[in-house]
């Protein structure tokens, strides 16, 4: 079995359909899902779930918002298991995905030291094409070994993560600094950071909501967002 950990924030419509695909798996699940003190109807949602031992790991009903990465760390620190699958609310997962990535973990570490595994997000392939990677192949597999570019969804180990100190968030940032940061500090550890692409010749995704939407013009959204301003402003350009 598998620990799926959900992180979630007044998203109710994104989280559904999010929890939906991963109880659709070809695995078994425990489904842990920790709420930001939600206010549009995502608690009784998940109350519902646990009534009905559909959410059947831990539940954290949170009475205030403790942001995203206190949330990772957190609802890591919690779940007791070597490997947990951590994922983003609006984030829609293939059938085989969480499966896959954990066997990938298995296959990769007999020979390396692997600290995350990411799950293909076609959003965002812009900024994908630009980043560098070596193609590996190993069974079946086809991995991306990369150098930077979170996912929105992780197939991580605990103790390697909890080592690094886990996500951070300093003051005044997007929640998407502490993913960016996490898999550089684990790399300057040597640690490697690999992106789950195809399984037989078949591409194996976790795909952003939003993406149908923006698939067409990702320059033009990321920029529209205001990501690509922040992100300037990170690297001081």
């Amino acid at each position: 079995m598998v620990n799926v950990l959900v992180i979630t924030y007044n998203r109710i419509r994104y989280l559904r359909k999010c929890i939906n695909s991963i109880l659709k798996q070809d695995t078994e699940i425990i489904l842990n899902v920790w709420d930001n003190n939600s206010s549009d109807g995502t608690k009784k949602y998940l109350r519902k779930l646990v009534d009905n031992s559909i959410l059947n790991g831990i539940f954290f009903d949170c009475k205030r918002n403790f942001g995203t990465a206190i949330a990772r760390n957190s609802g890591i620190a919690a779940i007791n298991d070597k490997h947990i699958f951590i994922t983003d609310d609006d984030m829609y997962h293939s059938k085989s995905c969480i499966r896959l990535s954990n066997e990938l973990m298995e296959l990769l570490n007999k020979d390396d030291s692997y600290a995350v595994i990411g799950t293909y997000n076609p959003f965002g392939g812009e900024q994908y094409k630009k980043i560098k990677f070596n193609e590996l192949k190993i069974d079946k597999f086809l991995v991306h070994r990369v150098t930077g570019l979170p996912p929105g969804a992780w197939l991580l180990d605990k103790d390697i993560v909890e080592f690094y100190g886990g996500f951070k968030l300093p003051d005044n940032k997007l929640m998407g600094f502490s993913s960016w940061k996490l898999p550089e500090r684990m790399m300057k550890g040597g640690f490697n950071f690999a992106y789950l692409y195809k399984y037989a010749n078949r591409i194996v995704n976790s795909e952003h909501m939003d993406n149908i939407k923006h698939k067409l013009n990702e320059v033009a959204f990321y920029e529209e967002s205001g990501y690509n301003d922040f992100r300037r402003k990170q690297k001081g350009t």
